[in-house]
């Protein structure tokens, strides 16, 4: 009996910056790290992929061979390259976050400037869309059942406020920095909090739905600081096993 695998959608993957392997790479790994493709999906075929980034296929056969050396792709049980939740690998991350744990602690200091200001721009320029994307991300953090949903929501949540902007320098900002962050949490075994994310979102939502840049702006900031506080007293500590809560 044949098992119907859904084909994972990378009409979204955008190659940045290095249009070899490990651009290539990054780009599946940012749509996977995002919840846009999701564990469990069937990657297309080599030849499909190789149309689709306009590369050989045997550029893709080596990107493959790097994505199944992170535990990123099992086969599938008619011979398909299916998606999995990829190992914490300290490989995957930025140079200064492979080398530095304390290097997290400056990176969401980043966050906290790029995307406290993303909020206050998404307070002036939202639509209705973009406040229904933000208001079904809550509502996906209050349904997950188990960390990974509750990521992708939260994710969502702050790509949606990425998006408002309608600024695509920003969006590809926020969404580098979100791949780098997340890898690093899987690394140190940093567990989702939902019940505190859910309300610091509350916040951060009810600024932008009324219009109030000034607010937005902070609320987006202490929700980051809260983060960066939590992995500097981690870090202090000496401990680095946190689970998630639910």
């Amino acid at each position: 009996m044949n098992v119907f695998i859904p084909e994972a959608d990378l009409t979204r993957a955008v190659v940045r910056r290095d249009r070899h392997e490990s651009g290539i790479l990054n780009a599946i790994r940012r749509e996977l790290a995002l919840g846009r493709i999701l564990a469990g999906q069937r990657l297309p075929r080599p030849e499909q992929l190789a149309a689709r980034f306009a590369v050989d296929v045997g550029m893709i056969e080596r990107v493959l061979t790097e994505l199944h050396s992170h535990g990123m792709l099992v086969a599938g049980p008619s011979g398909e390259i299916v998606l999995r939740e990829p190992d914490a690998n300290r490989t995957l991350l930025a140079k200064e976050l492979q080398t530095d744990p304390l290097a997290l602690v400056r990176f969401t200091e980043y966050r906290a400037v790029l995307e406290s200001g993303a909020a206050g721009l998404a307070a002036h320029r939202r639509t209705q869309a973009d406040l229904g994307a933000m208001a079904a991300a809550q509502r996906g953090i209050l349904e997950a059942t188990d960390p990974v949903q509750a990521r992708n929501a939260d994710t969502a949540f702050h790509l949606a406020i990425a998006y408002a902007t309608d600024n695509e320098v920003l969006i590809e900002h926020i969404e580098d920095a979100r791949m780098e962050v997340i890898g690093a949490l899987d690394l140190m075994r940093l567990g989702f909090i939902k019940v505190a994310s859910y309300h610091g979102h509350e916040v951060i939502y009810r600024a932008i739905l009324a219009g109030n840049s000034h607010d937005a702006t902070e609320a987006m900031r202490l929700h980051i600081d809260t983060s960066r506080q939590e992995f500097q007293k981690r870090l202090d500590l000496g401990d680095i096993e946190v689970t998630a809560t639910f």
